[in-house]
């Protein structure tokens, strides 16, 4: 009501209640500087804020630099190059899980699961290739090279376990 009141020329609201027209108006735009606030709130956070922390020089990683391992630390830990086993998941009476014939389908499918569970690495979710570099933790947990050196220099820990290393 009060936009079609102040912007409509045939009601003539600024000569006939000059204090009423400054009011509707003052109210309209306090209307749309509190509906407009999510996109700004949105632009501040989104735009502005990294802006400025790029021009100021802030590093988004400073919090985590003490947490990080260092390459002392990471190159004495074991490397080697990946080798490719055939796994054959046949259950019979030399396997280690004794099962009855029910369980047997499960016990198969656990077992293939784990095979394919050591088989690929956790932080890319890639499957080892053969003669690619491997590095194992202190945990026993393995991963590519490439892949637990860059989580290592982040957060010196297991990315499955959480298991620290040693400072």
């Amino acid at each position: 009501m009060g936009n079609v009141w102040v912007f409509d020329s045939r009601f003539g609201s600024l000569d006939r209640a000059p204090k009423l027209h400054v009011l509707c108006i003052s109210l309209l735009a306090w209307n749309a500087i509190s509906y407009s606030f999510p996109f700004l709130l949105f632009l501040l956070l989104c735009c502005c804020v990294p802006l400025i922390g790029n021009f100021l020089g802030y590093n988004m990683n400073m919090g985590s630099i003490d947490r990080g391992a260092t390459d002392d630390q990471i190159s004495g830990l074991p490397s080697w190059s990946y080798k490719e086993v055939e796994a054959n998941l046949e259950l019979g009476d030399e396997a280690e899980c004794n099962s009855d014939a029910e369980n047997e389908t499960s016990l198969t499918f656990l077992c293939a699961r784990f095979v394919t569970w050591l088989q690929e690495c956790c932080i890319c979710l890639a499957r080892y290739r053969d003669k690619e570099e491997v590095r194992q933790l202190p945990c026993s947990h393995m991963f590519h090279l490439k892949c637990v050196d860059q989580w290592l220099r982040i957060i010196s820990c297991c990315p499955l376990c959480k298991h620290e290393l040693e400072r």
